[in-house]
């Protein structure tokens, strides 16, 4: 679409409209959990969340030789030649992370359970 990513991104979070509730919910399991800046790791690990492209190297996993297209033979040091950059506030963005999973795991599993339903009523 000739967006940046970044912009891409920026765009993406302005129309999610239950956004600050996500980040409250994450913000407040933070502050549940004891952690500190539970704000600023919120939104950083929301963001992350919702894109794991190592921005670096833009997911291709090797270094990108400057201003040109092609790929040096050297791997992405931010990566670590994985694509995923790595996750905000170390262990802690990390628990917060596998917390929005559990949360999307458990809603699908609701959903599931509700269809389910739905379909033997009828």
């Amino acid at each position: 679409t000739g967006v940046p990513p970044v912009e891409a991104m920026e765009l993406l979070l302005g129309k999610l409209k239950t956004l600050p509730d996500v980040r409250r919910e994450v913000a407040g399991q933070a502050a549940r959990w004891g952690m500190s800046d539970c704000q600023n790791k919120a939104g950083a690990v929301i963001k992350y969340w919702l894109d794991q492209t190592c921005h670096a190297c833009e997911g291709r996993k090797w270094k990108l030789i400057r201003d040109t297209p092609a790929l040096s033979n050297r791997p992405c040091h931010v990566c670590h030649a994985s694509g995923i950059s790595p996750v905000p506030a170390g262990q802690e963005g990390r628990k917060l992370a596998n917390f929005m999973d559990d949360c999307v795991s458990i809603a699908r599993t609701s959903i599931k359970k509700r269809l389910h339903n739905m379909q033997s009523v009828q």
